[in-house]
């Protein structure tokens, strides 16, 4: 039997998905829930969100969003920049893109392969709705793959915020999609290039030299990690001699 504390976290929790969910305009689908986590399917149009809630040992819930997604192959990263991380990025340990909104730029760390992009996908509504997301260590984080787009995050939620997130998730579905079809220029700066079929895609080369840019940035982060480590170890080994 559940307690009835997690008890309520699943009755509640449930309530507001199929209330933001209806507001939307979406249609439930397949849901399932126990005493203290939900997992429910809901979709409009042609697009299809899995959301699940786990309730969090300090109070409210630890969510994520999952979409299958098709369209032009791209990756998109946004997470909370961390302490001292801008430091990082002046030393080139971190890559950041910067979309136009300064309070956004501030926030999040944002990597894309093609950079632009970030600013084809990131627009004033999903922006809106991320930074309204409670800040944690490790979220609000979203995250586009080859063919998944996820969203985590950790903290408490309102309907009318919920329902304009999920608002704005299927609309960058929707520009997902229509990723291909976005209009191919001369300009190099340009991620799209003419396919062989005549429409626009995602310029692979493009795509690779940024991806391959944010694996050696990456990669020097962790060197610099570990040399920092090692030289503390140094550090300490040689205060530790000469107070002998």
């Amino acid at each position: 039997m559940s307690h009835p504390v997690t008890a309520r976290f699943a009755t509640s929790v449930h309530a507001l998905l199929v209330d933001a969910v209806a507001a939307v305009g979406g249609a439930v689908g397949a849901t399932r829930f126990g005493g203290s986590f939900v997992v429910m399917r809901c979709g409009r149009g042609e697009h299809e969100l899995e959301i699940s809630a786990q309730q969090a040992r300090l109070g409210g819930a630890k969510w994520s969003i999952t979409a299958r997604r098709s369209g032009a192959a791209a990756e998109l990263s946004v997470r909370p920049e961390l302490p001292g991380e801008g430091f990082d990025k002046l030393l080139g340990l971190t890559l950041d893109l910067c979309v136009g909104d300064a309070p956004f730029d501030k926030r999040f760390i944002i990597e894309a392969a093609p950079a632009a992009v970030a600013t084809h996908l990131l627009d004033s509504s999903l922006r809106a709705s991320l930074s309204r997301l409670p800040p944690s260590d490790d979220g609000p984080a979203l995250r586009l793959s080859a063919d998944v787009l996820t969203l985590r995050w950790t903290g408490g939620i309102t309907r009318d915020d919920l329902s304009a997130l999920l608002a704005s998730l299927f609309e960058c579905l929707d520009r997902c999609r229509a990723l291909h079809e976005a209009l191919a220029t001369a300009d190099a700066r340009a991620p799209f290039r003419a396919s062989s079929g005549g429409s626009a895609a995602v310029d692979p080369e493009r795509r690779a030299a940024d991806r391959a840019s944010m694996g050696r940035a990456r990669r020097r982060a962790a060197a610099f990690i570990a040399s920092a480590a090692v030289a503390g170890a140094a550090f300490l080994a040689s205060a530790l001699s000469v107070g002998r």
